[in-house]
């Protein structure tokens, strides 16, 4: 009879925190943020079906320049707390809501090299590029490797490349 009971109780136990999980991430995915990046003025397309999940754009599609940065030129640790990690698909971006500056949330995009058509994802963890970059047009840096996979060794050489920059979220 204990072991009834006690099988009892588990299951109760299991079936409860199974509905809380349930419901926290049902929770959690409705106040993600969906914020615009940068500038507004450019229209966007939507994108889906990348890996089985659903992609929503967030608007805006970003013409501009990126350039790289790496560990050595920024630091050991990112904005968002990450340490710096020069083989990442990552990127840092600089967004701006309220006049205030967001912190990165790892959100993903798409950034396209206008010469060859080529597009990779990385995720934002850092917030740039530099002042003195975004008044000259740079839109968004990228490690080493993701500027690698986009434009090879020749855009590690000539530092910045001509690129289109689309913010999605996934779903």
């Amino acid at each position: 009879m204990k072991s009834r009971i006690l099988i009892c109780l588990i299951s109760i136990e299991f079936a409860l925190a199974l509905y809380f999980a349930i419901g926290a991430a049902v929770a959690y995915s409705q106040v993600l943020p969906m914020t615009t990046i940068l500038s507004a003025g450019n229209s966007s397309k939507p994108i889906t079906n990348y890996s089985g999940s659903k992609i929503i754009s967030t608007t805006i599609t970003i013409r501009g320049l990126a350039s790289w940065y790496s560990r050595k030129s920024s630091g050991p640790m990112t904005a968002s707390g990450q340490p710096m990690n020069d083989s990442a698909m990552a990127c840092a971006v600089w967004i701006e809501r309220d006049g205030k500056v967001m912190k990165p949330d790892m959100r993903l995009f798409r950034v396209t090299a206008i010469s060859t058509g080529k597009s990779i994802l990385v995720s934002w963890k850092d917030n740039g590029p530099s002042e003195k970059n975004r008044r000259e047009g740079v839109i968004i840096d990228l490690t080493p490797r993701a500027m690698k996979e986009l434009a090879g060794n020749d855009g590690i050489k000539a530092g910045r490349i001509r690129v289109k920059v689309e913010g999605i979220t996934t779903l």
